[in-house]
C-alpha cells in the first residue's frame, strides 16, 4: 500500500474470513450407536461460524452484527451490479475500438461476482445441512425408547440414512472448489434425499398410529376390555371421589413429585368434588395406598415402595377423617349411613385397629380403612379435626368421598393420684 504522507510503500496484512484458519469448539462426549452423532459432531465443530451446543439445546441463530451487517452490504452492491452490469455492457459494446475490451472486462468482473455469490450460497447450504443433521441426531438420542419391532426398524433405517448424509456432508466439506455449480448441486440433492427419509418415516409413523386407533375403535366396539399394553408407561391415580386420571409414571416416582401434580389432578375434578378433597388436603388429611384389592401399601415420604411401582399400578389418594371416641367399636357408620362390621373377633378388635382393617361397604361398595390410636385427655390429637361451620354442607360434601382412612383417636382420662 503507497503511503501518502511518507511516500513509502507500506506492507498491509488483510485479513480474510475464508482464509482464516479453522477453531475446532470443545465438544462434549455424547455418544450413539453407529457415530452418527459423533459424525454431525465433528462436522459442526469443523465450522469456524458455529458454536456446538449440548443435545438438549437448538442451535443458535444469531450473528455478529458486525459481519452480518458487512456481509449484507456486499451481497446489495454484488446485486446491483449484476442487475445493472449486463446493461452497461452492452453499451460500451457500441463504443469504437474501446468497446470491445471493456465489454470483456465487465464480462469478466460479472463472472467473479457470480463465483463469490455460488461460493457464498455453497457455505451457507453447507451450514444448514450440518446444522439439520446435528440436530437431527440430536432428536434421534432424546427420543423415548422404541417400543414396537416397526419404530425399531424406523429408527435404525433412519439412523443408517442420516450416517450416509453425514459422510457426504463431510466429502463435499473437504472440497476445495466451494463454489462451483456442481457442489451446489450435490448440496441441493443430500438436502433432498434428508426430507424424503424424513417424510417416509412420518408417513409409517402414521400409518401405525392409525393402525392402532382402530385396533381399539374394534375392541371397544365389541366391548372388550383395553389390552394393558395401551396403559404402558402410564400410572392410574384414583383420587378420593373415585375419579381415575392417567399418569406418567415419572410423576408418580416420589411423595414430593405427586403432591406437586395434586392441583392438576384436582382441576379435573368436578368443583364440588374438588372443594372437599382441597379442603383435606390443606389440612394435610390425606395419603396415598396401593391397593390391590387384597392388600393395602401405605406410600409414605420415606418408602421404598415409590421405586416398585410399575405401569399400570393404581395409587389411590385416601382423606382421612379423624373422630375422637371413648371406645372403640367394631361398628363403623359409613358415609352413605350404612353400619358396617369388622369381621373380627373381639378379642381381635384392638390387633385389627391397631394394624388396620379394610372394609368395603356392603350398601355403597365404597372401600375404607379403619385405624385407631389412643391420645390422653388434654393433649391435641394429630392432624387438624375441625369441620366448617355448616355440618349439612359437609355432610353433603363427604357424600362424594369414596376413598377415606377412618381414624378413630381413644381418649384416655388420666387420674391424678
Amino acid at each position: 500500500m503507497f503511503g501518502k504522507k511518507t511516500g513509502e510503500i507500506v506492507a498491509v496484512r488483510r485479513w480474510i474470513p475464508w482464509r482464516r484458519d479453522k477453531s475446532i469448539r470443545a465438544l462434549h462426549d455424547y455418544s450413539l450407536a453407529g457415530g452418527l452423532f459423533d459424525i454431525s459432531a465433528r462436522i459442526l465443530a469443523s465450522n469456524s461460524c458455529q458454536i456446538s451446543p449440548a443435545p438438549n439445546q437448538q442451535l443458535s441463530t444469531v450473528a455478529f452484527s458486525s459481519k452480518s451487517s458487512r456481509a449484507l452490504s456486499f451481497r446489495n452492491a454484488s446485486d446491483v451490479m449484476q442487475i445493472t452490469l449486463p446493461v452497461v455492457q452492452e453499451v460500451v459494446g457500441l463504443i469504437p475500438i474501446a468497446g470491445a475490451g471493456l465489454k470483456a472486462a465487465i464480462s469478466g468482473f460479472l463472472a467473479v461476482l457470480k463465483d463469490i455469490d455460488q461460493r457464498d450460497q455453497n457455505k451457507a447450504g453447507l451450514s444448514a445441512l450440518t446444522c439439520l443433521l446435528y440436530d437431527l441426531s440430536c432428536h434421534l438420542i432424546n427420543a423415548p425408547t422404541a417400543r414396537t419391532p416397526n419404530e425399531i426398524a424406523r429408527r435404525h433405517m433412519l439412523k443408517c440414512k442420516l450416517e450416509e448424509s453425514a459422510n457426504k456432508l463431510s466429502g463435499m466439506r473437504s472440497r476445495t472448489m466451494v463454489g462451483s455449480t456442481s457442489l451446489a448441486a450435490e448440496i441441493a440433492g443430500c438436502s433432498n434425499e434428508i426430507h424424503s427419509y424424513l417424510y417416509l418415516y412420518q408417513l409409517s409413523s402414521q400409518m401405525d398410529t392409525q393402525a392402532g386407533v382402530e385396533r381399539i375403535l374394534t375392541i371397544l366396539e365389541r366391548g372388550q376390555s383395553l389390552p394393558l399394553a395401551i396403559a404402558s408407561g402410564c400410572v392410574i391415580v384414583v383420587d378420593a371421589t373415585g375419579r381415575e386420571h392417567n399418569m406418567l409414571l415419572d410423576q408418580c416416582s416420589s411423595f414430593d413429585r405427586l403432591v406437586a401434580f395434586l392441583p392438576g389432578i384436582l382441576n379435573q375434578c368436578q368443583p364440588d368434588e374438588a372443594w372437599i378433597q382441597r379442603w383435606y388436603i390443606n389440612r394435610g388429611q390425606y395419603d396415598f395406598v396401593i391397593d390391590d384389592g387384597m392388600n393395602i401399601t401405605k406410600l409414605i415420604r420415606e418408602c421404598d415402595a415409590w421405586t416398585a411401582i410399575q405401569p399400570g399400578t393404581k395409587i389411590v389418594i385416601r382423606v382421612i377423617m379423624t373422630e375422637v371416641v371413648r371406645t372403640f367399636s367394631a361398628r363403623y357408620r359409613c358415609c352413605c349411613g350404612t353400619w358396617n362390621k369388622l369381621e373380627v373377633d373381639m378379642t381381635m378388635v384392638w390387633d385389627a385397629f391397631e394394624n388396620g382393617r379394610t372394609i368395603t361397604c356392603h350398601h355403597c361398595r365404597r372401600r375404607f380403612q379403619i385405624t385407631s390410636s389412643t391420645n390422653e385427655k388434654g393433649k391435641k390429637t394429630q392432624g387438624n379435626t375441625t369441620q366448617p361451620s355448616d355440618d349439612e354442607l359437609m355432610m353433603e360434601a363427604n357424600s362424594l368421598i369414596r376413598n377415606f382412612l377412618a381414624k378413630q383417636v381413644l381418649q384416655l382420662v388420666r387420674c391424678d393420684s
